[in-house]
């Protein structure tokens, strides 16, 4: 009994599923897309799946469903806990047979965290100095930017410093993780933006294609 696999992922960002393939080797993807892999079998009738994660069976839960028999595997919202590998095993009265194991490179940012001024603070005085801290584990390593209000600044890094601030900046400070690698996506070529808060206007959602920030409103009060 010959078993491999053949699979179909969906990115965040992207205009449809890639094409099936074989999965021969580690195959790129980002967090929080989809992935449909299925366990063919050359022949054989009677047919029991089994599909593993490492040493983990993989189990149906609110991310993960086993559907035709259990020949084929849907993983949505994927995580890096989702990297593999991954097995399948089919028996028969007569035979068995287990796939080659397969892998996926989860592309994106991790437990990303926002302070302001070393806390959760969002409201100042006029005349105060206001130091921004954003960080996230990322693969690959990703490049920090921030937005103010919606639009990008010319500040990179994880910190941004406003010093001495005035009533009018006060609004929505973003910090933006930006990850190299091409991105099929209609609205940015080149780049993967990614986002971990719902906060982020929706108006800076669709033009940057973000699905992964971390967003603060900061209030400037007059002494």
């Amino acid at each position: 009994m010959h078993v491999k696999i053949v699979w179909s992922v969906t990115n965040p960002c992207d205009e449809q599923a890639q094409t099936e393939r074989h999965l021969e080797k580690s195959n790129l993807m980002e967090r929080n897309g989809s992935a449909v892999i299925l366990c063919a079998v050359s022949s054989g009738s009677s047919l029991s799946f089994l599909w593993m994660n490492g040493s983990s069976e993989v189990k149906a839960s609110d991310r993960v469903q086993l559907t035709d028999g259990g020949s084929t595997l849907t993983i949505v919202n994927v995580t890096r806990y989702d990297q593999g590998p991954f097995r399948c095993h089919v028996v028969n009265p007569v035979s068995n047979g287990t796939s080659s194991p397969v892998n996926f490179s989860i592309n994106g940012p991790d437990n990303m965290a926002l302070t302001v001024n070393g806390q959760n603070m969002t409201s100042f005085s006029a005349g105060s100095n206001v130091t921004m801290i954003c960080l996230a584990e990322s693969s690959p390593p990703a490049q920090f930017l921030w937005a103010v209000r919606g639009e990008l600044v010319s500040t990179t890094g994880p910190l941004l410093e406003v010093f001495s601030v005035s009533e009018d900046q006060s609004g929505l400070y973003s910090c933006v993780l930006k990850m190299s690698g091409k991105q099929s996506s209609k609205f940015n070529k080149t780049n993967k933006f990614s986002n971990c808060h719902a906060k982020l206007s929706l108006l800076f959602l669709f033009i940057m294609c973000i699905p992964y920030s971390k967003s603060t409103v900061v209030i400037i009060k007059t002494r």
